[in-house]
């Protein structure tokens, strides 16, 4: 398996537009690492806001009328090119033609498969499991396809706790502020031998949610737009799971994120294969630290 920056490196690129993946916490890990391995490498890329692109297609700009025609794209990766969400669909639907290439960092794909059998040789694809790995051969006959971990696998916490955290917004700080205070206050209840962060939103499976639980990914989710953004949101992640000795979730990157810190970690299923075929691909050999609960990988891709 190469590494992305093997990849940067074989196919000279340098130069490039990266637009992170949009949502919660849980994304901001992803996009955290994600800068991390950039400029670990020595690459010199772009911010573009992933809001900021996704409106002006939506609105009718081209890739020509975005100075993006000809350019290296970078998507971030994540969980958005699913059947329960548009993002990554509508970006990559519209720039695959026109860029010189296009590239999907580690992501679970599900469905599109009449998008993905219209994508050419300028793309490549990294998939973050086995699931989608095959799912992307099946459906595309142009496009580079390759195996790698999710990027927040690669984050490294000394180079996350270096960086210099710039300002968010008012909005932001008071989102910490109140975020940090439910959690202080939780630990003063419960203490901090467990923490219950399960998601509340379409991937939850139905599951009863325990009254002590706290979802971490949208209770510190500060947005994916700037890098100021993600590196507060990814680090405040962090910061509350390593208060805990033992986490419950079924948010990957809260499941992610204790892997990171070495923290006892009941993992639960989510509504599709995308949890258990990454703990399968990048997790499983950690039995003493992972208990993974949910059905197998058989069922939920038969479910899917």
């Amino acid at each position: 398996m190469q590494s992305i920056a093997e990849y940067f490196t074989r196919n000279n690129i340098s130069d490039f537009i990266f637009v992170p993946n949009p949502g919660n916490a849980g994304d901001a890990l992803i996009n955290a690492a994600s800068f991390q391995v950039f400029e670990q490498a020595g690459l010199n890329y772009q911010l573009m806001s992933p809001r900021a692109l996704r409106k002006a297609i939506l609105g009718g700009k081209t890739p020509q009328d975005l100075g993006l025609a000809d350019k290296v794209v970078v998507l971030g990766g994540g969980g958005a090119f699913t059947a329960n969400y548009s993002h990554s669909a509508t970006l990559i639907r519209a720039l695959h033609g026109a860029v010189r290439r296009l590239i999907l960092l580690p992501c679970t794909v599900e469905g599109h498969e009449s998008l993905l059998s219209q994508l050419g040789c300028n793309v490549s694809i990294f998939c973050r499991e086995r699931v989608s790995f095959e799912h992307v051969q099946q459906h595309c006959h142009g496009p580079e396809v390759a195996l790698h971990p999710d990027m927040a696998f690669s984050l490294q916490l000394p180079w996350l706790l270096g960086q210099p955290i710039g300002a968010v917004g008012l909005k932001k700080r008071l989102r910490l502020y109140f975020g940090k205070r439910a959690m202080t206050m939780l630990i003063q209840r419960r203490g901090t031998a467990s923490l219950n962060a399960f998601r509340l939103d379409v991937e939850s499976c139905a599951r009863a949610i325990p009254p002590d639980n706290r979802d971490l990914s949208q209770l510190f989710s500060l947005g994916c737009q700037t890098r100021a953004q993600n590196l507060a949101s990814a680090w405040s992640l962090l910061e509350q799971v390593a208060r805990f000795e033992h986490i419950n979730t079924n948010r990957l990157h809260v499941a992610v994120a204790a892997f990171l810190l070495g923290k006892r970690l009941d993992f639960y299923a989510n509504s599709y294969f995308k949890n258990r075929a990454v703990y399968e691909y990048s997790m499983a050999g950690r039995a003493e630290q992972v208990n993974f609960i949910g059905p197998a990988l058989t069922t939920l891709a038969n479910i899917a």
